[in-house]
């Protein structure tokens, strides 16, 4: 019977689902979340599929893991970033590392929409202003998303979703990442271009190299005094300083932020004390529906894998 050695989660309830729906045939071992080294060779030694997150984490795979796993087939992510996990290692032992693929995209678009329209619409003032006894007094600036140029950074699964639903809102949606796509409707812009002709800038892309601080102090001056940064991506893709000086100074218009760096947040980070800035705490991709959907993603590669069939999703170099 193929052994799945699947490292917890911080969640109960995702490890009930893992257990609740591993498909018959296959027997699952626990590994804790910080499991010492001889542990996690133990249970290694006979796994065929290691499968769990290493997103946030301070143990990361190493070459003794890998060396403790001979038949080890497939390492298979329950998460859409990896950029814990080392590639080379693991193809230096033969092993592919597969991600969950799509299986969170429409949930982190919606998240991502959520943050433009809550921006806009300065949703929380107008909720604070009917808590607090005002209505229809003093109400700020709003806007509306319809014929708005959004500029989404990265085309990945999240960002193609996140262009289907601005379509709806008759948002003109652009886009830049490093190839170009054969994406309907959508027009591709260089980044610099992107930057100065948005009214919104939506970051989709993977924490890597390439990518940290890709939007610093020369980025945020490019874009519009009236622009909104949002980011559902990573926290270090952003210059944090230089973002908190672009919206304190007003050369930035507002942001909504999903992640932050570091994350959680220091409590004396002045970017927690600016108006203009919507925050939620790195959930854009929790839903009760998603769990499901990814764990069962998980498991179908893993079977895949189990039927000699290559595995789909495969994790591409961060570069």
């Amino acid at each position: 019977m193929p052994v799945i050695v699947y490292r917890l989660q911080p969640w109960a309830f995702v490890d009930r689902l893992v257990f609740d729906l591993c498909p018959p045939g296959f027997t699952i071992l626990p590994m804790a979340r910080d499991a010492p080294a001889d542990e996690r060779a133990a249970l290694l030694r006979d796994a065929e599929f290691l499968m769990g997150s290493w997103v946030t984490t301070t143990v990361t795979l190493t070459q003794d893991d890998y060396a403790a796993a001979p038949r080890l087939q497939l390492l298979q992510l329950m998460s859409a970033g990896y950029e814990h996990v080392d590639l080379s290692l693991a193809a230096r032992h033969g092993v592919p590392v597969a991600t969950f693929g799509d299986a969170m995209a429409s949930v982190v678009a919606e998240h991502t929409l959520l943050l433009m329209l809550a921006v806009y619409r300065r949703l929380l003032q107008l909720d604070a202003a009917v808590r607090g006894g005002t209505w229809r007094t003093d109400e700020p600036v709003l806007r509306e998303l319809r014929g708005k140029r959004v500029g989404l950074i990265g085309l990945g699964y999240i960002g193609r979703e996140v262009a289907t639903r601005l379509r709806a809102f008759d948002a003109d949606v652009v886009y830049f990442s490093r190839r170009r796509h054969d994406a309907s409707g959508l027009t591709y812009l260089p980044l610099d271009e992107l930057l100065t002709t948005s009214d919104v800038v939506s970051l989709h892309v993977a924490l890597a190299p390439s990518t940290r601080q890709l939007i610093g102090a020369r980025e945020l001056a490019r874009m519009k005094p009236q622009a909104v940064l949002i980011n559902t991506s990573r926290g270090p893709v952003v210059d944090q300083r230089a973002l908190y000086a672009a919206l304190a100074s007003g050369a930035l218009a507002a942001a909504g932020l999903d992640v932050l760096d570091p994350e959680p947040p220091l409590a004396a980070d002045p970017l927690l004390q600016l108006p203009n800035v919507v925050f939620t705490p790195h959930n854009a991709g929790q839903a009760d529906e998603v769990w499901p959907r990814i764990v069962r993603t998980c498991f179908a590669n893993v079977e895949r894998v189990a039927r000699g069939e290559a595995p789909q999703f495969l994790a591409q170099p961060l570069d």
